[in-house]
């Protein structure tokens, strides 16, 4: 048998099962697709992120005292403490010391002039009259941080 001869036999098979693949492989591939895509969007929505916003603080008086409401300044946006349901947990550490911090409770606050002033109530007291803050708000779920995510880039995109 001449070897032009076996090519055109395979070439004639491998065309027939390419121009009709079995209808297992289709059956089972888009099975498998569609368990991938449903275990993800299964999972995304069991896993909660913690939602942190980091910023400066100052404190506004210097007399504090454990568990009186004190006032600082911060920059942080106002549309944070709108969004998220107050009281909040927050941390403030040193410029210097990162590691040494204060836990405090953000108990109210109000905008002056687009300034943010945070009235907070101190669980431990520390030395620091400026610093970083780090808020702790409420924690969502993975698939609601990436709808959003989605959301919001197709709404500042335009068409």
């Amino acid at each position: 048998m001449p070897v032009k001869d076996i090519y055109e036999q395979r070439s004639m098979e491998v065309q027939s099962v390419l121009n009709r693949p079995p209808g297992k492989i289709i059956v089972w591939g888009n099975l498998v697709l569609v368990t991938v895509i449903g275990l993800f969007l299964y999972l995304s929505d069991l896993i909660k992120i913690q939602k942190r916003y980091s910023g400066t603080y100052s404190m506004e008086n210097q007399s504090v005292k454990p568990d009186s409401i004190i006032m600082l300044s911060t920059d942080l946006s106002r549309d944070i403490f709108l969004k998220e349901k107050l009281p909040l947990k927050a941390r403030l550490s040193a410029i210097g010391a990162p590691d040494d911090t204060v836990t405090c409770e953000i108990v109210s606050f109000k905008t002056v002039k687009n300034k943010v002033y945070l009235y907070v109530r101190f669980f431990n007291i520390g030395e620091e009259n400026a610093g970083q803050i780090v808020v702790e708000a409420g924690s969502e779920t993975l698939l609601t941080n990436i709808y959003n995510g989605i959301v919001k880039n197709s709404i500042k995109r335009p068409l």
